[in-house]
């Protein structure tokens, strides 16, 4: 097909969005998520506080992780929009589940060499992210996944 600007086409049906919201701590980004249609919120950290929203509560494991999403794909609810709170508390439990599944098992990502372990993890975050697009597109839930920024000096 070529290309040109007789091919453009307008973009389709509105579908939910798909967020995330990066911040420092304490500026309300789970504030903001639990306003967000039905919440339902997938915790890898302690971040709730006195927020009164839905959670399956902690999940200490990648495999928890997955498992939530996989109830709210298969089982009945009026959820509205998932949150993941936070991406950066979920990387470490995506590394220990990518060293956990090799064949002879990683004590650590670093472990089979420069950035191999890294490049092994990706598979698992798009496990991830195949599992929280499913909820989007195919159970219509918008898509809220909250991550921290950290502010370091830096002397040159």
């Amino acid at each position: 097909m070529a290309i040109s600007l007789a091919s453009l086409r307008r973009g389709g049906e509105a579908r939910p969005p798909r967020l995330l919201v990066y911040g420092v701590a304490g500026v309300g980004k789970t504030k903001l998520a639990a306003d967000a249609p039905s919440p339902v919120f997938l915790q890898t950290e302690d971040g709730l506080g006195g927020i009164d929203a839905a959670t399956f509560g902690l999940l200490r494991s990648f495999d928890e992780v997955m498992a939530a999403i996989a109830s709210l794909y298969t089982e009945p609810h009026d959820f509205q929009t998932v949150v993941l709170d936070s991406l950066d508390w979920l990387e470490p439990l995506v590394w220990r589940h990518t060293c956990a599944i090799q064949t002879t098992p990683w004590a650590n990502i670093e472990q089979p060499g420069f950035g191999k372990g890294y490049g092994a993890a990706v598979d698992v975050w798009r496990d991830f992210l195949e599992g929280i697009n499913s909820l989007r597109d195919e159970r219509g839930m918008a898509v809220v996944l909250i991550a921290h920024a950290d502010i370091k000096r830096f002397d040159s």
